[in-house]
């Protein structure tokens, strides 16, 4: 048994000292980075198979919505809303009478106090000076004292004397403890910190609602953002205020702790601004530019437009060979009646050839004023005109009239007449085709073309052919069959 005994003393286990070390990151800031992180690698993996344009909206919408959502949190958790550091000498424990230079900081969250002893050098006085303390406040003032009923920093603060930590801890700490008289800074900070982190906790949800919003209707995802961003600026400016007594100074034999206000306070208040800045662009782009901004955002334009509606208008007939102007058509304002960024002049003339068989002379294709979905409302471009045939038109198409297509009449048998038949004296009427105007030459008469349009025309078959009599014979095998043939 004696190998088994090696380095062991009184037959028991090897005791080995506990390693004391000080706190090198934030465990909750660093799983919260660690999260932004997966959620941004994530949709950087969906980039390379997105189109140009719509890679570049994609990749700001998504930053500017990771951006906000992690500035939330990492100031919700985050323990710099005001920091202070200096260097100086110091007493270093109890029953040691050397002092020691070191560099002390203090941050002060919206739940805690992080208390920071660093020794330079850090081995001095045989003991490696490196501390890292934490004291908390969430959410309870508590009693008076340091019993089972005072409050949790009350508490934390008589373990850390029972442990004999530095006395430039226990001095920074005990300043958060009392609670008398001017002496409420602990209350004064877990007052601030209790309302600013509800604030912050607002601004979560409405910072993913503004996400789903954005999605479906763009005017409301700019309300929400606009939104948020007042809140945002509500907790820097509760932080601030809810405050009393005389400002937190600490002194040491070599300077003066004074806090300032740290990463956190900024970055609330810079995502504050920006989000109330960019839901105010917002609105104003999708006042203005309605298609442009739904396109940004991945809105299906045509998807948006709603069903139109016509209304009359009377147009002063224009002189031969000259364009009607606006002043000469006597067409009605429609000022009012679209109230988003739309031009809301009188509309051009239809020509009569593409009204499908209407009797207005000019139409208008307009939007209601109700919009869905935060689509754009526009008005349909004017239908084109064919310019009237030049003088050297003559060359290109020779006997060429300008005659609409004949259709014949329903329920007509399909008899088509020769084009002799046709008189080029006849004048040309409007064509109403759905492929646009037709081009019909005129034949003229000639008795030479008539022989070949009855040959043409002879095999051509009629729509509704009526079937042969019957014989007198066979008419008894058939009942109910007339000598015409019909049922």
């Amino acid at each position: 048994m004696a190998p088994y005994q090696a380095f062991r003393q009184y037959g028991l286990p090897a005791y080995y000292p506990e390693n004391k070390t000080a706190v090198t990151v934030d465990v909750v800031l660093a799983g919260i980075c660690c999260a932004i992180f997966i959620l941004a690698l994530s949709f950087i993996v969906i980039i390379p198979g997105m189109r140009n344009r719509e890679r570049i909206s994609y990749v700001i919408r998504i930053g500017i919505s990771l951006y906000i959502g992690a500035a939330i949190l990492l100031a919700n958790f985050g323990q710099d809303w005001e920091t202070a550091e200096i260097k100086t000498k110091t007493q270093y424990k109890a029953f040691i009478s050397k002092e020691i230079k070191a560099s002390i900081g203090v941050k002060i969250g919206l739940r805690s106090v992080n208390v920071t002893l660093k020794g330079e050098p850090v081995n001095q006085v045989g003991e490696q000076i490196d501390y890292n303390e934490r004291f908390t406040w969430v959410w309870d003032q508590g009693r008076i004292g340091f019993g089972p009923f005072a409050g949790e920093i009350s508490r934390e603060f008589r373990e850390a004397q029972w442990k004999g930590l530095p006395y430039p801890i226990i001095w920074i700490a005990e300043y958060f403890v009392l609670d008398g008289e001017n002496i409420r800074w602990g209350r004064s900070y877990r007052t601030a910190g209790f309302f600013t982190h509800l604030c912050l906790w607002f601004a979560f949800p409405l910072w993913l609602l503004t996400i789903v919003l954005f999605g479906i209707i763009v005017r409301y995802g700019a309300y929400f953002l606009f939104i948020n961003g007042t809140v945002l600026l509500l907790a820097n400016l509760l932080f601030a205020t809810l405050r009393w007594g005389p400002e937190l100074t600490i002194p040491f034999k070599d300077a003066v702790i004074q806090f300032q206000y740290g990463w956190c306070f900024w970055v609330t208040l810079i995502t504050g601004f920006l989000c109330i800045v960019l839901g105010g662009l917002i609105l104003l782009l999708d006042y203005y530019l309605p298609a442009e901004v739904a396109t940004f955002f991945g809105h299906d334009v045509i998807e948006n437009y709603e069903e139109c509606f016509i209304e009359e208008y009377r147009q002063v007939k224009p002189q031969e060979g000259k364009p009607p102007s606006p002043s000469e058509q006597n067409i009605p304002s429609n000022e009012g009646k679209v109230r988003f960024g739309i031009d809301r002049g009188a509309p051009p003339p239809v020509p009569a050839h593409r009204g499908r068989g209407l009797s207005h002379e000019n139409i208008e294709l307009s939007v209601p004023k109700k919009a869905t979905k935060g689509a754009p409302n526009r008005v349909p471009p004017p239908l084109p005109t064919l310019p009237p045939p030049g003088p050297d038109d003559d060359d290109i198409y020779g006997d060429v009239e300008y005659v609409p297509a004949l259709r014949p009449k329903a329920g007509h048998r399909n008899v088509r007449k020769p084009r002799s038949a046709l008189k080029s004296s006849k004048p040309a009427k409007a064509s109403t085709g759905r492929r646009g105007v037709r081009f019909q030459p005129s034949v003229p008469e000639d008795e030479e073309n008539e022989q070949d349009d009855q040959d043409f025309y002879a095999n051509v078959p009629l729509r509704n052919p009526r079937p042969p009599p019957i014989p007198k014979k066979d008419r008894g095998r058939y009942r109910g069959v007339d000598n015409k043939g019909m049922m």
